[in-house]
């Protein structure tokens, strides 16, 4: 088993897509919405254009409020995606982890999380405070001390 998604694209390339199974009355929205370009008569059907974006591409399709996925795999042009794209990709996750992880890339990468490794990067830090920080039990506790404080009490006869 290669671990690959069954539907594979290739980078830097174009692709005729149709939606089966709505109502092509309605009007569908397509995210990412930089790699789809529908059709101008017909909605459910367009281009996808999947530029130099490389890895796990989740597609969601919404039509009146219904929210439907699908994932697929553009794999790269370039080099042997099996062997040589995820050598290179470990290499890069290894030395500049913050690369790897950019937040507005419309395609994801497969990592896991090691919460018992020392963070590397500067961003691998970032990452680890922000969720301690986004954490509800962190914001209550940090309530329950300024709001209670220390208090001790001193005695002072006149």
């Amino acid at each position: 088993m290669d671990g690959l998604y069954p539907v594979r694209l290739l980078e830097d390339s174009e692709y005729v897509y149709e939606v089966h199974g709505l109502d092509e009355q309605l009007s569908i929205k397509l995210e990412p919405a930089e790699l789809f370009f529908p059709d101008p008569d017909q909605a459910t059907r367009g281009r996808l254009r999947t530029g130099s974006y490389v890895g796990v591409l989740p597609i969601e399709v919404v039509q009146d409020g219904i929210l439907h996925t699908s994932v697929v795999e553009v794999q790269s042009r370039k080099l042997d995606y099996l062997d040589e794209y995820r050598w290179m990709l470990r290499d890069l996750a290894y030395e500049a982890t913050s690369l790897v992880l950019e937040r507005f890339a419309p395609t994801r990468q497969r990592l896991s999380d090691d919460w018992a490794r020392q963070p590397k990067s500067g961003y691998e830090r970032f990452v680890h405070l922000q969720a301690l920080f986004a954490d509800r039990t962190f914001e209550q506790a940090v309530l329950f001390v300024t709001n209670r404080p220390y208090v001790e009490w001193i005695e002072h006869t006149v």
